[in-house]
């Protein structure tokens, strides 16, 4: 299941618009590997999708189709080994997206009233997927579906993930767990399309 190219470069938009590229201009560029694969990250994240182009040059175009100059990070050794996961989950994507949308909106309307820069955070815990601040809590449940892994991570990241495999007619997503502080993946049926997100240190 391929994902478009014009799909895949309209959800890289909302990563390669990140405050780091103007520090590392290349950030704002897609890297067209000599594969077919098209990767964009913002250090915080990364989407790679499998096999959609037929350039061979290696460009680093903006998703407006602007050339940039530099050298694009080798990120496939941030990609963790599938086989080494702690935990695997598959969960329906309307699902995941329905929690993500949930309390990425509800988040971010309580940290704007307490004058946070904060990104509403959610927590992977047992049985449910959480968002926690002093103002409110939100629990939605995966049951019967358990988190082995405690994760904390940034709900806006996993919105928009989840917004690109539901683009991209994904049904079914996979959760690789690697550990507390790992980053987690998330791909689609055929593993053709991942998204990578770090996870937040929560104290």
């Amino acid at each position: 299941m391929l994902i478009s190219y014009e799909v895949f470069m309209k959800h890289a938009e909302k990563v390669c618009k990140n405050p780091v590229s103007a520090v590392r201009p290349i950030l704002s560029g897609v890297k067209h590997a000599e594969n077919g694969d098209l990767l964009c990250t913002d250090s915080h994240r990364l989407y790679v999708a499998k096999g959609v182009h037929d350039r061979t040059d290696g460009a680093v175009l903006t998703p407006a189709g602007k050339n940039v100059d530099g050298n694009f990070p080798d990120v496939s050794r941030l990609i963790p080994d599938s086989s080494y996961a702690k935990q695997s989950l598959e969960i329906e994507v309307s699902e995941l997206f329905r929690a993500a949308d949930m309390i990425a909106s509800i988040g971010s309307i309580t940290e704007k009233e307490v004058k946070s820069d904060k990104p509403p955070a959610l927590e992977f815990k047992e049985d449910i997927i959480r968002y926690n601040n002093f103002q409110c809590q939100i629990n939605y449940s995966f049951y019967p579906l358990r988190f082995e892994e405690y994760i904390c991570a940034n709900a806006i990241y996993l919105l928009e993930a989840m917004k690109l495999l539901k683009a991209a007619g994904c049904q079914i997503v996979t959760l690789n767990f690697y550990g507390k502080m790992r980053p987690f993946t998330l791909t689609n049926e055929d593993e053709s399309l991942l998204v990578l997100i770090l996870p937040i240190r929560k104290y």
